[in-house]
């Protein structure tokens, strides 16, 4: 059985959204910690990393992903 890859290492691409202070190099993909992230237009959000790297991709910001609120787009 081959190790787990940390986070760092399987999706670098996803390091840029990283918003905690538990370091990526000491996670793996299949961690049930909970991570705080930070998308490039600020939004903020909680979700272990065993959810957000799911068959080889990355979940995108759920905020980002059904679309602003209508209080932020008026």
């Amino acid at each position: 059985m081959s190790p787990k890859k940390c986070i760092a290492d399987a999706f670098p691409e996803a390091l840029s959204e990283w918003d905690d202070e538990l370091d990526p190099n000491h996670l793996t993909i299949g961690s049930k910690k909970n991570v705080r992230w930070k998308c490039s237009n600020g939004h903020e959000w909680s979700k272990p990393p065993v959810q957000r790297f799911r068959n080889n991709k990355i979940a995108k910001c759920p905020t980002c992903k059904i679309g602003a609120p209508i209080s932020e787009t008026h």
